[in-house]
């Protein structure tokens, strides 16, 4: 049976400095965590040091307002931990397990970190819920070659998923705390049935598609305003953004597409349908589901319209297709959250607007995707700006379709759309062991 000492002595008192969070806590019966204050800590000790972050830019210290821009964790860790893992059988594990926004100038700054206070790369482990990050590393060291002689450890990790399988069963076997969610949003949590779906088979619905987009990123902004350019806003259910969301996040509204479309005639065109609907910002889903952050009585926040505890099914009810807004656009992390699970769960076929190759990922976990019904070819395109057009197109093909045809559309893939909620209601859970085993890895050899 092997074991894992861990850590815990605090950095300057923060807490991200001295918790494995994230869930990362549990482990299998094979594996014992033994946390330990520094004092514990022998000079032959193997143990872990585990750094939980919030963002990148965060744990090392540039742009956080709380301590100056130029420290990052390492100037601030005990001395003696630090020589411990410099010398001896110390790691360090930066774990942002719940979320996978990772990029190449992530990997840079770590790594300029570490050289800079002399902590081998071997003995440090990233952890993050970035499915693409072995590959994503690998590329940037190819790219980084002095920088990365010696290299650091990427876990994968599937967190979201696993997550929202954990709220999705709760949900279901009515084991969560109904009186907080069901008393702060207007609607119970719920899922689309497979008994209403086929109940509702002789039944047109109201709208084509839904699309969240709570907090403003501009391929967010895009998107939503050529769909009003495109003039199928009234065909489907839109939010976008929230003046407090935003606010807390940084969303700015831009004056001008400068992200992606080089294209100088469509980057016009997409600015121009931007600002055409600044008048209208929020747009918050038919007025049906707030957008802002929600609080308890206490004080306790609980998230927005996509929270982990907001399902509401009515929404998909009326609707045929969902246009999901993923976190990352522009990079080569592939991250799932919650908005990719929400039409899974909900018996709703989608398109993805995120990162290239996530269907595909999708695929490699045991989901169905949704050609031929749906031209998927954009999955492979790299260029973001081919990719967003494509996207567009397959939306207007979509939205041009009679009642009668996409309601014949959506019931030819009645198949999938089962076969993709069981696979998620069952799905196995393996996190815990696989970060853990990979972490003794390299820990023990």
């Amino acid at each position: 049976m092997k074991k894992i000492n861990i850590l815990i002595e605090g950095i300057g008192g923060r807490s991200w400095g001295n918790t494995c969070g994230g869930g990362l806590r549990d482990t299998e019966e094979k594996l014992i965590l033994d946390f330990l204050n520094l004092e514990e800590i022998e000079d032959d000790t193997f143990f872990l040091y585990p750094i939980s972050i919030g963002d990148y830019r965060g744990y090392l210290g540039i742009g956080d307002d709380t301590f100056d821009e130029k420290k990052s964790f390492l100037y601030l860790m005990n001395l003696r931990i630090k020589t411990l893992i410099q010398n001896k059988n110390g790691y360090i594990l930066v774990n942002r397990f719940a979320e996978g926004h990772v990029t190449h100038q992530n990997y840079k700054d770590l790594h300029n970190e570490l050289i800079k206070h002399n902590i081998p790369a071997n003995k440090v482990m990233l952890v993050s819920s970035n499915m693409n990050g072995k590959k994503q590393y690998k590329i940037f060291c190819k790219s980084m070659q002095n920088l990365t002689k010696t290299k650091i450890t990427v876990i994968e990790a599937a967190h979201r998923l696993e997550s929202a399988v954990v709220t999705y069963n709760q949900i279901i076997d009515d084991n969560f705390n109904k009186e907080l969610y069901n008393k702060v949003w207007p609607y119970k949590n719920s899922f689309f049935t497979k008994k209403e779906m086929k109940d509702m088979k002789d039944t047109l619905r109201e709208k084509y598609f839904l699309s969240y987009n709570r907090i403003i990123r501009e391929y967010r902004l895009a998107l939503v305003a050529m769909l009003y350019e495109l003039g199928v806003q009234d065909k489907g259910i839109i939010s976008l953004g929230a003046p407090k969301v935003n606010k807390e996040y940084g969303g700015v509204w831009p004056t001008h597409i400068g992200d992606f479309i080089e294209d100088k005639k469509q980057n016009e065109v997409v600015s121009n349908a931007v600002a055409n609907i600044k008048s209208l910002y929020p747009i918050n889903a038919d007025k049906d589901i707030t957008p802002e952050t929600q609080y308890t009585e206490e004080g306790e926040k609980i998230g927005g319209a996509v929270g982990d505890y907001s399902h509401f099914s009515h929404q998909y009810k009326r609707i045929y297709f969902n246009i999901v807004t993923e976190s990352c656009y522009y990079e080569d992390c592939i991250y799932f959250s919650e908005k990719t699970f929400r039409p899974i769960s909900q018996l709703t076929p989608f398109l993805f607007v995120g990162t290239p190759f996530s269907l595909a990922k999708l695929r490699e976990v045991g989901f169905k995707t949704f050609s031929p019904y749906i031209d998927e070819s954009y999955d492979e395109e790299i260029d973001n700006d081919k990719r967003f057009f494509m996207i567009l197109d397959e939306v207007k093909r979509l939205c041009n379709m009679t009642k009668k045809e996409i309601h014949k559309w959506y019931y030819e893939m009645e198949d999938i759309l089962i076969y993709n909620q069981d696979h998620f209601a069952n799905y196995k859970m393996q996190d815990h062991k696989n970060v853990w085993n990979e972490i003794s890895d390299v820990m023990y050899g």
